[in-house]
């Protein structure tokens, strides 16, 4: 009697052992899935806006459906100031699976950025040596939207019209031109610039040579919108 007994527990035993093991979860190794709303790259041209809108996302889980409201955002845009953004989402499912996606948004100008009236100090070396007051407006060229006209360059007057380009990120080119429109103002230009993060201020470095063979200026200039 004793030894079946004791056959009887060993029996029992091994029973519940085996039941545990085949009621275990199989492990969860699969990351969660973030899909972004709108471009995971985007361009806002500045001050276009009120300010930042979030384009929208999704996430899901293999295991645990949708879980879109627990995804983590770091990170902001400030649409008044130009610039690359980086947006963050993380998301993590129960299993401690997790997923970290990004988002680039740029602020950036195009030509409407620049049209306004600018009030400009120019600090000049060479023949016209001296620190000088004018004002310039600038203006889209009907030629080509690229190109941003200059009416008043140098404060020779509204007929004397420079030029330069730009990328997006507000990096200015003046390229080589001649620049005619004010009698015994004539000269070649050619130049760089930047645009400060605002939008609203140009700082341009510049050469402007004399077609009289009087020199070469050299200009440091800053164009603040007024």
């Amino acid at each position: 009697m004793k030894k079946l007994f004791s056959i009887f527990v060993l029996v029992a035993t091994v029973a519940a052992t085996t039941f545990f093991t085949s009621c275990s979860e199989d492990n969860d190794n699969t990351v969660p899935d973030i899909t972004l709303g709108g471009q995971a790259n985007m361009d806002i041209v500045i001050n276009s806006v009120g300010n930042w809108v979030e384009p929208g996302f999704t996430a899901t889980d293999n295991k645990d459906g949708d879980i879109t409201s627990k995804v983590v955002i770091t990170g902001t845009v400030d649409v008044t100031k130009l610039g690359t953004y980086v947006i963050t989402y993380r998301v993590e499912d129960e299993a401690g699976n997790y997923i970290v996606v990004e988002r680039t948004v740029n602020v950036i100008v195009n030509n409407q950025t620049y049209v306004a009236s600018y009030a400009v100090v120019d600090v000049i070396t060479g023949p016209g040596s001296g620190t000088y007051n004018y004002t310039v407006t600038a203006s889209i060229s009907s030629i080509d939207t690229g190109k941003i006209l200059l009416a008043n360059f140098g404060g020779y007057g509204n007929t004397q019209i420079a030029y330069f380009t730009f990328t997006k990120e507000g990096v200015i080119s003046i390229p080589s031109q001649h620049v005619t429109g004010s009698p015994g103002f004539e000269g070649t230009l050619q130049g760089t610039g930047t645009t400060a993060d605002n939008g609203n201020v140009l700082n341009i470095t510049y050469s402007y040579t004399y077609d009289d063979g009087s020199g070469t200026d050299n200009g440091t200039a800053t164009y603040t919108k007024r």
